[in-house]
């Protein structure tokens, strides 16, 4: 089991080094090699998972907080810079044109 989580792990970090690397290239004016990247993501995936699961499973929980703030960070930045463009206008009642349950036909399926 622990070959497979090793291996299962080490391709993982492999494609982020990929990834990172088209990052990267795409945002700043640096195009590095993807290899090199790969090499020390795999190492460092190989180094902990030697050292255990749980030191894993902490490095992945934090991957996905600092994940969830870059897009809660993101979606806020959008809608300020795009409040001028943003009404609730969609989602009045007066809209509407579905989905009240008087409008909606009989359903041999729907248990009432």
């Amino acid at each position: 089991m622990t070959v497979g989580f090793t291996v299962a792990i080490a391709g993982v970090f492999t494609m982020s080094g990929g990834m990172i690397s088209l990052t990267l290239e795409h945002y700043a004016s640096w195009h590095p090699s993807w290899l090199p990247i790969a090499l020390v993501m795999t190492a460092g995936a190989i180094c902990l998972t030697l050292r255990g699961a749980s030191l894993s499973t902490i490095a992945v929980g934090i991957a996905m907080v600092v994940q969830l703030l870059i897009m809660v960070v993101v979606c806020v930045v959008v809608l300020v810079d795009q409040r001028s463009h943003l009404s609730s206008t969609p989602f009045s009642w007066s809209h509407s044109t579905t989905g009240s349950r008087d409008s909606r036909p009989a359903s041999p399926w729907r248990c009432t």
